[in-house]
């Protein structure tokens, strides 16, 4: 065994395949535990240590699960003391190991180590406190460490002796409430909660926490923290959903779905007799009632008639009746609202007794206010800070409350409040009160429509809301551009949203019956409603407000600025549903769009969401709103210099260019689901880059400063990458466009510098590229201008994107040799078919001919022979320096063995990256036929570039040197 470990497991712990190095540690584990009076040594533990910090998780895994069983035997722990001395650090650190398998593994150790008393105070604190964490295995895995350390200590047992069996339960759930108002938050007892569920039963002893909060003197924060734990429970129990991060099963069995129900009847049997005396207790507080009323939305209501309960729900109508009458804040009366329309929402016996209480509390609620703003008194809305006007608020308030659950359509209220709005519309009345008004009236056009028949539309309720609902939209829409409360006019444009929301084209799709109802928002309303998300939701301020909330500040998460930040979240999600409903035109996001970069860490999900969708509706017009973005910004920085021009130096340049590869990586990858994507950005762009300005187009001028967008290109050119070949190079295709649009001064002088922009892009779309077909014939022609000049490539088929990187190098090398690849040192060099497409090249402005694709200037790929070809006479000389990539290759040609035969460059590439373990044998080259154009070199060989030759693989002796040398 110690020669196996130091002939192989010294070597093979640190292979470069993580596969074998944990296998190496797992098998040392065993070794450990099979063989300790052998392997039980700090000289082998070093190993597993070590290992810890492996890179892979898959590593780390099996150490700390050797680990695990090392730390399992109570006897092994004197040989592991310097050990642990040495790695306890590392395990503790790794229970937030980003794996998640790793960090339940590192969980378990550490409960052991704290069953032998090895970590200290800090360290059990922090692996404690991982029972908030999102993961749920992990936050599951420290609930047993923390019920260890909570229930297990020898001092919290001596004082359960003297106890009874109600009193220990007590004193163990305080323990729990201890720990979580010492390292939790208030909100996030459901994380709490979630991770206790399944292994203590104190979370399901209803009466013991109903006592402590009905019987003992408890503090404030104490009250504070049990009430949100047994409201968390009891929903927990009610088969309430989880808190974000911690996905419960999609599907759940029938065995859970029967202990879920069990649960909660035994819920409901528990609190429904002490929740009316909880609610009357802590009635004066709105953040304990608000608690306690959310349980009763979670009741088995068929309980309170099987188990002959119907005085304790009458109990409980009562309170709730008495909480709205005597609190007027908006979330609490939503809630209690909301928990009347549970109540009195079902098919029981006591059905009859919660529709008496409802009625009873919308008659009143409805009589106060018509009583109030009857006899023509409006003033009141205008002073929210009088008393009247204080009174005005609640009164609104609550009806707004109801009009939320309730269908008030019958107590004739809107007509009053039409009044209402046209009185705060035509004094400028934007208080408050007035949002209220607004959102009741929008609640009772939408319960007149949930009122029709979906067969068959109401004439008269049809004709009512023709004739009202564009009052109402005028009204809201001065209220969003005349107010002075930001408020409320974020108030105004949800409610407005809203509104044409309900009656969008969209809703003809699901009732076909109420086509009259569908309204058309007019350009002006859709341009305020623009203006308004722009200079509302885009406001300089956000990044701070999201910094602010990121560090989690306490003051601003309760102030209002989390509030601000939060609804222009909403107003945000707001305009993106107009847009996908069809109520506005999608080229409008375009104005938004804009903004992707700059305010990511604001809005990034949502605004990558509302793209995404936008592009599931439509290829085409999204392609066009992202186009439309793109010019936008570009137009803005055209006006930042005074000539028109772009400044490319400019920040907003490089946010142009960033903000078109965001949008292409948005475009997706599957190239032939998004070829009307691609190419309608590319038609766009040019016919916008090639657009000329006003002036020059009277005066018939045609020179480059005449196109002020011809950077424009630049941009477009992101997205060239993924045309597939039949839209690059098709009879209509961006080449094809391209050509037929080009000014006729760029065809007579192209290689003018202000035409470099041009240049480069119709290089780009001419060169073979997008997705890959069969493999073609290796052939390129460069299309020289002039000496000295860098030629457009003309467009033929690539077997692979490294061979097209490969020669655009040997295009930018062969500047001023007409195609010619000078060879240098031993061997054969590859070599470009280049055929000029015009005699002669002397003259710079000699006019630019374009190859066509199936033109026979394109030669196939040709079989190099052995014979030596002179030099042109007319070639000019080569420069002395060559690119990098031209280089690499010439040194790797000349360190092959054979001289007669070379590899494909395809080939080369692929071996040079996988040696291989056998010499091959090399075959006798084919002799090239004598018609085909040969570009003359100075070397004697002649390669084979056809991608139908057969491939022959280099040399061991070359695969070495080519492993050893720094350039490949």
């Amino acid at each position: 065994m110690s020669m196996l470990f130091s002939s192989v497991f010294v070597h093979r712990y640190k292979d470069i395949f993580p596969d074998i190095r944990a296998l190496c540690i797992a098998e040392l584990g065993m070794w450990m535990r099979e063989y300790s009076y052998l392997f039980l040594q700090d000289k082998y533990l070093k190993y597993i240590g070590w290992t810890l910090y492996d890179k892979v998780g898959e590593v780390r895994l099996r150490a700390v699960e050797g680990l695990h069983y090392l730390y399992e035997e109570t006897q092994l722990l004197p040989m592991l003391q310097l050990f642990t001395d040495r790695f306890k650090n590392r395990l503790v650190s790794m229970v937030m190991d980003k794996d998640d398998t790793v960090a339940v593994q590192a969980v378990k150790v550490c409960k052991l180590l704290l069953d032998s008393e090895l970590l200290n105070t800090v360290e059990t604190e922090y692996v404690c406190s991982l029972v908030f964490v999102e993961n749920r295995a992990v936050a599951q895995a420290a609930t047993e460490f923390l019920l260890t350390k909570l229930f297990s200590q020898d001092e919290f047992q001596n004082s359960l002796e003297d106890l009874d069996p109600t009193q220990v339960a007590q004193a163990r759930v305080r323990e729990l409430l201890m720990f979580y108002m010492a390292y939790g938050i208030l909100e996030h007892g459901a994380y709490y909660v979630d991770a206790l569920w399944g292994h203590t039963d104190l979370l399901k002893d209803w009466s013991v926490m109903t006592d402590l909060l009905l019987e003992l003197e408890l503090s404030q924060a104490e009250e504070s923290f049990l009430i949100e734990l047994l409201t968390c429970c009891a929903i927990r129990a009610a088969g309430g959903s989880p808190p974000p991060g911690r996905v419960h099963k999609k599907i759940i069995a029938t065995k859970e779905r029967k202990t879920i129900s069990t649960d909660r009847e035994s819920m409901t049997i528990q609190i429904s007799q002490t929740l009316p005396a909880l609610l009357h207790k802590f009635s004066t507080d709105k953040d304990k009632v608000i608690s306690l009323l959310s349980i009763a939305n979670h009741f088995e209501l068929r309980v309170y008639v099987e188990m002959r309960l119907e005085t304790y729900f009458t109990e409980l109508l009562d309170c709730v009746y008495g909480i709205i009458n005597k609190h007027s804040n908006p979330d609490l009366m939503n809630q209690a609202v909301s928990t009347l329309n549970y109540l009195t929402t079902n098919d029981l016996a006591v059905k009859k007794t919660g529709e008496v209480a409802r009625n009873k509390l919308i008659d009143e609620i409805v009589t106060r206010f018509k009583d109030f703003f009857s006899a023509g008194n409006y003033s009141p809305i205008e002073d929210p800070e009088s008393e009247s006007g204080q009174e005005s608020e609640v009164i609104l308030t609550r009806l707004k409350s109801v009009y939320l659950y309730f269908n008030l359509t019958r107590w004739g209220c809107f007509t009053l409040l039409l009044k209402l709005l046209s009185y705060c519309n035509q004094n400028g009345v934007c208080t408050q009160p007035v949002s209220s008004i607004m959102y009741c009236t929008s609640l009772h056009i939408n319960w007149i429509v949930a009122s029709f028949n979906k067969d068959h539309l109401d004439e008269a309720g049809a004709n009512l809301l023709n004739e009202k609902v564009p009052v109402v939209l005028k009204i809201l829409e001065d209220t969003l551009l005349y107010g002075d409360d930001d408020n409320v006019r974020s108030d105004s444009f949800l409610i407005l949203s809203d509104l044409i929301s309900l009656l969008s084209p969209n809703l003809i799709n699901h009732t076909p019956a109420f086509k009259p109802l569908v309204i058309s928002p007019s350009l002006e309303l859709q341009d305020h409603c623009t203006n308004f998300v722009l200079h509302y939701v885009f406001s300089g301020d956000t990044k701070d407000e999201v910094v602010s909330v990121d560090m989690e500040d306490a003051d601003v998460q309760s102030g209002e600025k989390l509030e601000r930040y939060q609804k222009k979240r909403e107003v945000f999600a707001a305009f993106t549903r107009l847009i996908l409903y069809g109520s506005f035109p999608m080229i409008l996001a375009s104005r938004i769009f804009v903004h992707y970069i700059r305010y990511y860490d604001a809005f990034g999900s949502m605004m990558k969401l509302s793209i995404s969708k936008c592009k599931e509706a439509s290829h085409v017009l999204w392609s066009k709103t992202i186009l439309q973005s793109l010019k936008q910004l570009f137009e803005e920085i055209k006006d930042m210099s005074s000539d028109g021009q772009v400044d490319k130096t400019l920040a907003e340049w490089s946010y142009l260019k960033e903000l078109a590869k965001r949008f292409n990586l948005l475009t997706g990858f599957e190239l032939t689901k998004i070829r009307k994507i691609i190419v309608s950005i590319h038609l766009g762009g040019i016919e916008y880059a090639l657009k000329r300005n006003n002036a020059s187009l009277s005066r018939g001028e045609d020179g480059p400063s005449n196109y002020s967008n011809i950077e424009f290109l630049d941009v477009v050119q992101e997205f060239s990458h993924k045309l597939i070949e039949e839209d690059r190079l098709g009879e209509r295709g961006v080449y094809s466009v391209i050509k037929s649009l080009l000014p006729p001064s760029f065809k007579s002088r192209p290689k003018l510098k202000n035409w470099r922009t041009l240049n480069n892009f119709v290089t780009t779309v001419s060169k073979p590229g997008g997705k890959k077909g069969q493999a073609g014939e290796l052939s390129v022609e460069i299309v020289s201008g002039g000496s000295g000049e860098e030629g457009l490539l003309s467009p033929v088929a690539f077997p692979s994107d490294r061979v097209r990187k490969t020669l655009q190098g040997s295009s930018r090398a062969a500047r001023g040799r007409r195609g010619r690849v000078r060879g240098r040192g031993r061997g054969s060099t590859p070599s470009v078919s280049a055929t000029p497409l015009s005699e002669t090249t002397d003259n710079i402005d000699s006019p630019l001919t374009f190859a066509d694709p199936s033109s026979s200037l394109i030669s196939p790929s040709p079989l190099l022979s052995e014979e030596t070809a002179s030099p042109s006479a007319n070639s000019p000389a080569a420069p002395d320096s060559e690119s990098d990539e031209i280089t690499n290759w010439m040194d790797a040609m000349d360190s092959l063995e054979s001289p007669g035969v070379m590899t494909s460059t395809v080939e080369l590439q692929r071996k040079i990256s996988r040696p291989s373990r056998k010499r091959p044998s090399y075959d006798t080259p084919e002799t090239m036929d004598s018609e085909t154009p040969v570009v003359p070199t100075r070397r004697s060989k002649r390669i084979n570039l056809s991608a139908s030759s057969s491939i022959k693989e280099p040399s061991i002796e070359f695969l070495n040197e080519a492993d050893s040398n720094s350039d490949l």
